[in-house]
């Protein structure tokens, strides 16, 4: 007993049509994946960029933040070495760092820009000091990222009283005092 096949027997031609789109349909397949591979690396791609530069950014963000501590920081020191007995004068700058990666600068002027031949305030301008402090922050990672950031304040001296004029003052005037050596003199 013979049985029938299940499908009608096919001509030659029928088998090379079928043949042909299930070639047609896997090389599509191929190529769908294909695609779909591509967008994703693109995908993956465009978020590494997008987490770099957010790292980036953070980094110069926190490198500007400490250019700025380190430069209010010169302007704290540059005050006490105004204070001490021992400062160079208005001609004179500070510098120092803060780690190997932060330092300052700092500059002294006589006055203050601020004030103009017109102002109420003129006559104080011989008693100001203006600081001008650039801090600086270099990356650990990558010694050519700097930030630098300047801070300008503005500073009044405080007038200290000088001795009394003695009332021989005049007298002593009319006369030549030379001293030589190292002793006490008296007039």
């Amino acid at each position: 007993m013979k049985t029938a096949p299940p499908f009608p027997a096919a001509t030659n031609s029928c088998r090379r049509r079928v043949a042909r789109g299930s070639v047609r349909r896997r090389g599509m397949a191929v190529v769908l994946v294909m695609v779909i591979i591509a967008i994703s690396l693109a995908v993956s791609y465009s978020m590494l960029r997008m987490q770099t530069t957010a790292l980036d950014l953070n980094s110069n963000s926190a490198r500007q933040v400490d250019a700025r501590h380190v430069a209010v920081t010169g302007i704290s020191v540059a005050m006490q070495k105004m204070s001490a007995a021992n400062w160079a004068g208005v001609t004179s700058t500070v510098s120092g760092n803060i780690s190997p990666y932060e330092s300052y600068s700092v500059t002294y002027t006589t006055g203050d820009s601020s004030l103009t031949s017109g102002s109420a305030e003129y006559n104080e301008y011989p008693y100001r000091v203006t600081l001008l402090s650039t801090g600086y922050a270099v990356d650990p990672a990558d010694s050519t990222r700097r930030a630098t950031h300047r801070v300008r304040a503005v500073v009044q001296l405080v007038r200290r009283k000088l001795s009394t004029v003695s009332s021989a003052w005049t007298t002593a005037q009319a006369y030549t005092v030379l001293q030589w050596g190292n002793d006490e003199a008296r007039f």
